[in-house]
């Protein structure tokens, strides 16, 4: 799986044997949700075909035409680096916020290369 340009990129450059599929799909953090969500739907039903089924999952549902915010899910603490406040990896908040915003950190469209804009609850837990 490619998430974005730059793994896309890098991926073009690999020389993978030709029976290794790869998926090319958006970043996460895509300004496009229309895109995102179809292209990650399209992806999930495309591995059904090719990876057997993990038995211990619990359901078998493919995102809808939007995502709920059931299909978001917090980075496990054990993933961030030590020391991150508690709430790091729960974008829930910023969901609800006005404006809502999907992530805590964003690139400004007049310096998307070298700027990166991070945001903190106003409320920490």
């Amino acid at each position: 799986m490619a998430f974005g340009g730059q793994a896309q990129e890098a991926l073009r450059l690999w020389s993978s044997p030709s029976d290794v599929p790869a998926f090319e799909v958006p970043h996460p953090s895509s300004r496009d949700p229309r895109r995102l969500v179809d292209e990650w739907r399209q992806a999930v039903d495309d591995l059904r075909t090719i990876a057997t089924s993990d038995p211990s999952a619990t359901g078998s549902a493919n995102y809808a035409t939007a995502f709920k915010e059931g299909d978001y899910t917090r980075i496990p603490p054990r993933d961030l680096p030590f020391g991150m406040p508690a709430w790091f990896g729960d974008d829930a908040w910023g969901r609800k916020a006005k404006p809502r915003h999907n992530n805590c950190a964003d690139r400004p469209s007049s310096d998307m290369k070298n700027t990166l804009v991070w945001r903190a609850p106003k409320r920490v837990p």
